[in-house]
């Protein structure tokens, strides 16, 4: 495999979306595009804890694929336009990214989205519950941090017995549910 960043791949049933969503992750990153079919950005995540270098690509359903750019995936990020009927249905076509790159973090994110868009909020958690994604309406914040935070944590954990990791992982876990608005009462007996 070559040598390549830990990747966050964007998709969206609206192509408009994809250089949105890159520029609020990345900021005032430079953004390349490789045809009509992927743009790119490389971002640095500087924390108080580490820095890492990742690579944000917003790709459209006719980009063509590698092994090692499947395997560089850590993240997905899905956008969906809660303002169009059909969106969910557009979204499937993205199944196959999810088994070919196995990410660990799958997102689902909304401008909007609650029950009076064509996409309603139970609807919107509904398809994420069957694909283990995470449901983000306008949370690209928490987001950075968290994802910044796995990739160490992921390199960090390998020294660690079976327990510790285990905890590390609950840590993770409920750090991703706060982000998401979730009160941590709800998942405490898990």
């Amino acid at each position: 495999m070559a040598d390549l960043k830990p990747s966050i791949v964007i998709v969206s049933n609206t192509k408009e979306k994809l250089k949105y969503i890159s520029q609020l992750i990345a900021q005032n990153a430079d953004l390349k595009y490789d045809g009509s079919h992927k743009l790119s950005c490389s971002w640095t995540i500087d924390t108080k804890y580490y820095i890492v270098d990742v690579d944000i690509h917003g790709i459209t359903e006719n980009y063509q694929r590698d092994d090692d750019f499947n395997e560089a995936v850590q993240a997905l990020i899905v956008y969906a336009d809660c303002s169009i009927e059909s969106t969910l249905d557009d979204l499937s076509k993205w199944e196959y990214i999810e088994k070919d790159c196995d990410p660990e973090v799958k997102l689902l994110v909304s401008d909007y989205c609650d029950n009076k868009t064509k996409i309603s909020l139970s609807d919107a958690r509904e398809w994420c519950r069957k694909r283990d994604e995470v449901l983000l309406d306008e949370g690209m914040d928490e987001f950075t941090e968290l994802f910044g935070q796995l990739h160490m944590m992921k390199q960090s954990v390998q020294a660690l017995s079976g327990a510790e990791r285990k905890q590390r992982a609950e840590e993770m876990v409920t750090a991703f549910w706060k982000a998401i608005g979730g009160d941590e009462d709800e998942i405490q007996d898990l």
